[in-house]
């Protein structure tokens, strides 16, 4: 069944290794982005029993969270990350990127509240240490009480900023690349790729990717 284990016996040795590699980069990959304060919210897909003659729901339970759900999420960061890189290369002022803006301060006062009535050390708060590093440590303090883990993440998830595509063109110099990464996910240039088929952006992406792939560029007399 999809996305049960595999028997050993059902997979050829060639392909157990390399998706033994790929599970290995997929953790490699993880480390690096939680190096950089990646923030995760680790919500879990909740799965309906349901009765068979009324179509009714007869239980509620969440899905066991998988390491694969882990590795192809992260095959696929990199991978809309790699993308950024080179369309950004060819196209300096033509790239379509997405941007992801640290919280506003002014609106982590509750969180930093939160924090408190959990119990976390008064020095330890938004203005001194890494919303990821905040929330570790709160959910560590709720001690497994999925209330409080729910309000954490939730109010954590008011905080964020919304992401927004832009155009490496409009940038200025005090609007400049560096300030332009994705907070959420721990990385310096990025945008969207890997789903052509649900969201226009990507299109236009691969649109970008396709002419640098035939070694065409912002220079480039002949057109795209």
């Amino acid at each position: 069944m999809c996305g049960g284990p595999v028997q050993s016996s059902d997979v050829s040795e060639w392909l157990r290794g390399n998706l033994t590699v790929l599970r290995n980069v997929g953790r490699v990959l993880l480390t690096q982005r939680r190096g950089n304060n990646a923030v995760s919210f680790d919500s879990h897909e909740v799965k309906f029993k349901l009765n068979k003659t009324t179509g009714t729901p007869n239980s509620i339970h969440t899905k066991t969270p998988l390491e694969v759900h882990s590795t192809i999420e992260e095959m696929m960061v990199v991978a809309n990350a790699t993308v950024a890189s080179r369309i950004h290369q060819h196209y300096p002022q033509a790239s379509l990127l997405r941007r992801h803006a640290a919280p506003n301060p002014l609106k982590t006062d509750a969180l930093n509240k939160l924090f408190l009535e959990l119990g976390m050390p008064k020095d330890t708060n938004l203005s001194t240490t890494s919303l990821s590093t905040c929330m570790a440590l709160a959910i560590q303090c709720a001690q497994d009480d999925a209330t409080k883990i729910s309000l954490v993440r939730n109010n954590a998830v008011k905080i964020m900023s919304e992401a927004k595509y832009f155009c490496t063109g409009t940038l200025t110099a005090t609007n400049s690349l560096a300030t332009m990464g994705h907070f959420g996910l721990g990385i310096a240039m990025y945008t969207h790729f890997t789903s052509p088929i649900r969201r226009y952006a990507d299109v236009v992406v691969h649109r970008l990717l396709a002419t640098t792939l035939r070694g065409r560029g912002e220079n480039d007399t002949n057109g795209t």
